[in-house]
């Protein structure tokens, strides 16, 4: 059985979610320039 690049990043983004906050997450993701702004307003 075959897993697609798709299916293994979602389980793997399901795995990191289990041990990080939201919080922790979203800072990752703005210091490593994956997301510049989180709202508009």
């Amino acid at each position: 059985m075959s897993i697609s690049v798709s299916d293994e990043l979602q389980l793997f983004a399901q795995e990191i979610q289990k041990f990080l906050s939201q919080n922790i997450l979203r800072a990752l993701s703005r210091d490593n320039g994956f997301v510049q702004r989180t709202s508009k307003y």
